[in-house]
């Protein structure tokens, strides 16, 4: 699959397969439009994976870029908002910006002065959708209502990371993102949610190539994890390359 260079994301469906890695359950949830104190949606369809909210982490793999992984993700997080389970919300940005994604979440800076401050939003390739800014919104509407929430990036710096190779970087950039995880995840007892790209959300190792590429499951070691692909049927992302094509 290639992508043109700069193109608009949008999908025409609201509805999402989320499908567990490694299983052939699935299951086809659709976005409520309902909303209540918290601002967001709940949808008592999440109610076969509520037993996993606080024994497991669980890891969304998106379709960066895409609006309806994010749409689904909120809807998630409100339906644990609801229930009174305090939250923990991991995106693939960098760790470096914590502090400004929770100054924004609990109103203590505007939009834009997260946009300046951070050094996620000066990344164009699908991880600073609107879709992620969303999130961040629905994060702040779920504190303002009372609700325990905390939002932290997971990306490393880019200098303790080993560029050697597309393997090493591949491997070296979700081990450090496990580390994150399993740093804020340390004597937390509530829910943790991770959005990353589907190629980083899978359970075991992939071998593409000869070559061995370790998704961020497989490194963390403080809870079981629980998988979930969100496979879109057809559309368009926002993303933008420095190369012609991202395959």
């Amino acid at each position: 699959m290639s992508v043109n260079k700069r193109t608009l994301r949008v999908f025409p469906s609201l509805w999402i397969s989320l499908c567990i890695f490694m299983n052939a359950s699935c299951g086809l949830y659709k976005v409520s439009e309902n909303s209540d104190d918290f601002g967001c949606a709940f949808n008592s369809e999440f109610e076969p994976l509520t037993d996993y909210l606080q024994t497991h982490i669980v890891v969304f793999g998106e379709t960066h870029g895409s609006i309806e992984g994010a749409d689904i993700f909120s809807d998630f997080m409100c339906h644990v908002a609801y229930k009174g389970i305090a939250l923990q919300i991991g995106l693939e940005l960098d760790a470096q910006d914590t502090q400004y994604f929770n100054d924004f979440v609990n109103g203590e800076i505007d939009e834009l002065s997260m946009f300046q401050e951070s050094t996620s939003w000066k990344v164009h390739d699908g991880t600073t959708s609107t879709g992620i800014l969303d999130i961040l919104k629905t994060a702040s509407q779920i504190k303002k209502a009372e609700g325990d929430i905390f939002v932290y990036g997971m990306n490393a710096k880019t200098d303790q990371m080993d560029w050697s190779t597309p393997q090493s970087t591949f491997n070296s950039a979700n081990l450090l993102r496990s580390k994150t995880i399993e740093t804020h995840a340390k004597n937390f007892h509530g829910a943790i949610f991770i959005l990353t790209g589907r190629a980083h959300a899978k359970n075991l190792p992939t071998d593409y190539d000869g070559q061995i590429y370790t998704p961020i499951a497989h490194f963390m070691k403080s809870r079981p994890v629980l998988s979930l692909q969100m496979a879109h049927p057809e559309g368009k992302i926002w993303i933008f390359m420095q190369s012609e094509t991202f395959a």
